[in-house]
Protein backbone atom coordinates (compact mmCIF):
# COMPACT_ATOMS: atom_id res chain seq x y z
CA UNK A 1 0.00 0.00 0.00
CA UNK A 2 1.36 3.16 -1.03
CA UNK A 3 1.42 6.32 1.14
CA UNK A 4 -1.21 8.15 -0.07
CA UNK A 5 -3.54 5.68 -0.09
CA UNK A 6 -2.76 5.01 3.40
CA UNK A 7 -3.22 8.80 4.28
CA UNK A 8 -6.98 8.18 2.60
CA UNK A 9 -7.75 5.10 4.62
CA UNK A 10 -6.47 7.38 7.60
CA UNK A 11 -8.56 9.97 6.31
CA UNK A 12 -11.53 7.88 6.16
CA UNK A 13 -11.23 5.99 9.48
CA UNK A 14 -11.52 9.25 11.16
CA UNK A 15 -14.35 10.93 8.97
CA UNK A 16 -16.00 7.91 9.63
CA UNK A 17 -15.38 7.65 13.76
CA UNK A 18 -16.18 11.57 13.73
CA UNK A 19 -20.04 10.58 12.23
CA UNK A 20 -20.26 7.69 14.23
CA UNK A 21 -19.73 9.99 17.77
CA UNK A 22 -21.79 12.56 16.05
CA UNK A 23 -24.79 10.31 15.16
CA UNK A 24 -24.60 8.77 18.89
CA UNK A 25 -24.28 12.21 20.47
CA UNK A 26 -27.45 13.24 18.50
CA UNK A 27 -29.39 10.01 19.56
CA UNK A 28 -27.65 10.37 23.17
CA UNK A 29 -28.80 13.74 23.46
CA UNK A 30 -32.11 12.77 23.13
CA UNK A 31 -33.03 9.88 25.24
CA UNK A 32 -36.43 8.46 24.23
CA UNK A 33 -37.00 7.58 27.86
CA UNK A 34 -37.83 11.29 29.11
CA UNK A 35 -39.43 12.03 25.63
CA UNK A 36 -41.54 9.01 25.36
CA UNK A 37 -42.91 8.89 28.72
CA UNK A 38 -44.16 12.47 28.50
CA UNK A 39 -46.16 11.75 25.48
CA UNK A 40 -47.17 7.98 26.73
CA UNK A 41 -47.14 6.88 22.94
CA UNK A 42 -44.19 3.95 22.42
CA UNK A 43 -43.51 3.41 18.31
CA UNK A 44 -43.46 -0.18 16.59
CA UNK A 45 -41.42 -0.56 13.84
CA UNK A 46 -42.49 -2.92 11.15
CA UNK A 47 -41.15 -6.08 9.49
CA UNK A 48 -40.60 -3.61 6.31
CA UNK A 49 -38.50 -1.57 8.71
CA UNK A 50 -40.69 1.44 8.76
CA UNK A 51 -42.30 2.64 12.06
CA UNK A 52 -45.84 1.60 12.07
CA UNK A 53 -47.46 4.38 14.13
CA UNK A 54 -45.63 7.61 12.97
CA UNK A 55 -48.66 9.39 11.44
CA UNK A 56 -49.74 9.13 15.77
CA UNK A 57 -45.90 10.93 16.45
CA UNK A 58 -46.18 13.55 13.79
CA UNK A 59 -50.00 14.74 14.32
CA UNK A 60 -48.93 15.36 17.95
CA UNK A 61 -45.85 17.34 16.48
CA UNK A 62 -47.68 19.48 14.78
CA UNK A 63 -50.25 19.91 18.07
CA UNK A 64 -46.86 20.66 20.41
CA UNK A 65 -47.66 24.26 21.70
CA UNK A 66 -44.32 26.48 20.66
CA UNK A 67 -42.09 25.79 23.53
CA UNK A 68 -40.77 30.06 23.89
CA UNK A 69 -44.70 30.54 25.00
CA UNK A 70 -44.09 28.07 28.35
CA UNK A 71 -43.03 29.46 31.94
CA UNK A 72 -41.80 25.99 33.47
CA UNK A 73 -39.19 23.59 32.31
CA UNK A 74 -42.28 21.09 32.91
CA UNK A 75 -44.30 22.67 30.31
CA UNK A 76 -41.52 23.40 28.11
CA UNK A 77 -40.72 19.62 28.32
CA UNK A 78 -44.11 18.84 27.65
CA UNK A 79 -44.00 21.07 24.58
CA UNK A 80 -40.50 19.65 23.15
CA UNK A 81 -40.98 15.95 23.83
CA UNK A 82 -43.67 15.52 20.77
CA UNK A 83 -41.25 17.51 18.58
CA UNK A 84 -38.19 15.79 19.33
CA UNK A 85 -39.27 12.19 19.55
CA UNK A 86 -41.40 12.75 16.00
CA UNK A 87 -38.04 14.10 14.41
CA UNK A 88 -36.06 11.46 15.73
CA UNK A 89 -38.44 8.85 14.29
CA UNK A 90 -39.10 10.45 11.28
CA UNK A 91 -35.15 10.21 10.36
CA UNK A 92 -34.83 6.54 11.99
CA UNK A 93 -38.20 5.47 9.58
CA UNK A 94 -36.64 7.69 6.26
CA UNK A 95 -32.94 6.33 6.84
CA UNK A 96 -31.51 3.57 4.35
CA UNK A 97 -30.17 0.68 5.30
CA UNK A 98 -31.17 -3.01 6.21
CA UNK A 99 -34.24 -4.23 8.49
CA UNK A 100 -31.47 -6.03 10.99
CA UNK A 101 -30.00 -1.97 11.19
CA UNK A 102 -33.25 -0.54 11.75
CA UNK A 103 -33.95 -2.91 14.42
CA UNK A 104 -30.49 -2.45 16.03
CA UNK A 105 -31.36 1.58 16.44
CA UNK A 106 -34.48 0.47 17.40
CA UNK A 107 -33.61 -1.59 20.20
CA UNK A 108 -30.86 0.22 21.02
CA UNK A 109 -32.40 3.89 21.09
CA UNK A 110 -36.03 3.50 21.57
CA UNK A 111 -36.89 0.39 23.41
CA UNK A 112 -33.75 0.22 25.26
CA UNK A 113 -33.26 -3.28 25.51
CA UNK A 114 -30.04 -3.73 24.37
CA UNK A 115 -26.85 -1.73 25.55
CA UNK A 116 -24.79 -0.19 22.70
CA UNK A 117 -22.21 -2.44 23.46
CA UNK A 118 -24.23 -5.34 22.59
CA UNK A 119 -24.65 -4.51 19.16
CA UNK A 120 -22.25 -5.64 17.04
CA UNK A 121 -19.64 -2.89 16.25
CA UNK A 122 -19.91 -3.00 12.40
CA UNK A 123 -23.23 -3.52 12.42
CA UNK A 124 -23.57 -0.16 14.66
CA UNK A 125 -21.16 1.51 12.73
CA UNK A 126 -23.57 0.95 9.40
CA UNK A 127 -26.65 1.79 11.24
CA UNK A 128 -24.93 5.36 12.84
CA UNK A 129 -24.25 6.50 9.41
CA UNK A 130 -27.48 5.75 7.59
CA UNK A 131 -28.94 7.62 10.68
CA UNK A 132 -26.27 10.59 10.28
CA UNK A 133 -27.01 11.20 6.60
CA UNK A 134 -30.67 10.92 6.64
CA UNK A 135 -30.48 13.29 9.85
CA UNK A 136 -27.73 15.94 7.65
CA UNK A 137 -30.27 14.99 4.33
CA UNK A 138 -33.43 16.43 6.61
CA UNK A 139 -30.94 19.14 8.15
CA UNK A 140 -29.86 20.64 4.42
CA UNK A 141 -33.47 20.12 2.79
CA UNK A 142 -35.16 22.53 6.08
CA UNK A 143 -37.31 19.61 7.35
CA UNK A 144 -35.27 19.44 10.88
CA UNK A 145 -32.74 21.86 12.59
CA UNK A 146 -29.00 21.03 13.43
CA UNK A 147 -28.90 19.14 16.67
CA UNK A 148 -27.38 22.52 17.79
CA UNK A 149 -30.96 23.58 17.01
CA UNK A 150 -33.28 20.93 17.88
CA UNK A 151 -34.29 21.74 21.35
CA UNK A 152 -35.35 24.98 20.13
CA UNK A 153 -37.80 23.35 17.72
Amino acid sequence: MSTKESEVMDISETNLTKNIEKAHEILKQFRPNYYLSAIEKQPKLSKEGQIENMDEFIALKKKAPVSSSCSTPVERLAALAPRIVSTILEVIDAMSGTLAEKEALFAVYVEQTKEVEAVETALLNRVYTHFLKEYEDQVLAGSIRSSEGLMDL
